[in-house]
């Protein structure tokens, strides 16, 4: 099954990453600079979308890391769903 991510999804991927931890001295973070590299790219390529099967093991962690949950059994955390629960791995 792919795992297919939108540019738009990517750019809300970015957008809670520079939430959380925004650059410091225009510094990115490890997972912002990741992001924007594939960001980037996806712009350059006029790409809509992009199969994370195809990327490497450590921009699909990162990008599944920060992807807001659809369902299922995700833990809660009050970053991602404004209630309160256990801190995700995104807000640690």
């Amino acid at each position: 099954m792919p795992n297919i991510i939108t540019i738009t999804q990517l750019e809300t991927v970015i957008n809670r990453v520079r939430e959380v931890a925004p650059p410091v001295n225009y510094i990115l973070s490890p997972d912002l600079r990741a992001l924007a590299e594939v960001y980037g790219r996806m712009i350059g390529e006029h790409a809509e979308s992009i199969d994370l099967d195809h990327e490497p093991a450590a921009l699909r962690h990162v990008v599944l890391k920060w992807l807001p949950p659809t369902g299922g059994t995700a833990t809660a955390c009050a970053y991602r769903t404004g209630e309160s629960g256990p801190d995700c791995e995104a807000c640690q």
